[in-house]
């Protein structure tokens, strides 16, 4: 009944489909430790007792929880709460590896920097003993790696005056998931176990849950919860897809990463610069 309520609320649903999601879970009760001897026989005693409305369909039962004291939108009240605090702690995770990224950039260039002067000083004393084609020989070829992340500090702000999104979510019914988007797995709950951290492409969305290929194993994981994913930024640049709002489904290009704010700047196709929330936009897989 969990799985069903909070899974489905009181739309129609396969009761197959149901009893599958409840017993991925290695703690669930196993049909023959009850006195049903039948998935069938348990959903004719839903029925029986006014807790649900069945059908019996070719392919099998199909099954509506009924909800006569609104307990649903309780539950749906509660699944917002909780998307909440996951968005702003996914938020909290994804400023803290920008950062991390960053300082190790800003460490790498200073290290840089410094064999340049040090290398610089040395040609200098030897200018006047070096004919010139020696001291190009000598002189070092000088690079460097473009940052996986521009700095909220030294990005300059934009002309216009941006248009803001707050970072609201649609009601629990509906899910952040679009195809195409890059994600990490966040729960030690997702297929085998070891998961978690990894990332993929989602590759098909169904309600709350999709399918994911993981870029590690080239395999795909099926029926993932929303709630067991994280997005992933990317870096400035990329390609991304807006998750909430009236332009999601749309795609942009990342421009900024305000740690600040916790706020990102995307420049849409039609020029628009938006301000998202950091949960609000994922790499798009390319």
């Amino acid at each position: 009944m969990d799985a069903l309520i909070h899974g489905h609320n009181t739309k129609r649903v396969f009761a197959n489909a149901v009893y599958n999601e409840m017993i991925r879970d290695k703690n669930h009760i196993h049909m023959n430790s009850t006195r049903w001897g039948s998935l069938a026989s348990f959903v004719q005693y839903l029925s029986a007792t006014g807790k649900c409305e069945i059908d019996e369909t070719d392919r099998g039962w199909y099954i509506r929880y009924i909800d006569p004291e609104g307990r649903v939108r309780d539950e749906e009240q509660r699944l917002r709460d909780e998307t909440k605090a996951r968005m702003e702690e996914r938020s909290r995770r994804q400023l803290a590896e920008v950062h991390r990224v960053e300082l190790e950039r800003q460490a790498e260039r200073d290290a840089e920097r410094r064999e340049d002067d040090d290398a610089a000083a040395g040609v200098g004393e030897l200018t006047g003993s070096l004919a010139p084609s020696a001291l190009q020989a000598k002189r070092p070829k000088l690079s460097a790696a473009p940052a996986l992340f521009q700095s909220a500090v030294a990005a300059a702000p934009p002309p216009e005056a941006p248009a803001v999104l707050p970072p609201t979510w649609a009601p629990a019914a509906s899910t952040w998931l679009e195809p195409g988007i890059v994600v990490q797995i966040n729960s030690s709950k997702v297929g085998d176990g070891t998961l978690k951290t990894h990332k993929g492409v989602v590759v098909a969305v169904q309600g709350r849950a999709c399918e994911v290929l993981m870029f590690h194993t080239g395999h795909s994981v099926h029926d993932v919860d929303d709630k067991r994913l994280d997005t992933v930024l990317g870096p400035v640049g990329g390609k991304v897809r807006v998750l909430a709002g009236p332009m999601k489904g749309r795609d942009g290009t990342l421009e900024s990463v305000d740690a600040h704010s916790m706020l990102v700047g995307v420049r849409m196709a039609t020029g628009e610069l938006l301000k998202l929330a950091v949960e609000q936009v994922a790499k798009v897989f390319e």
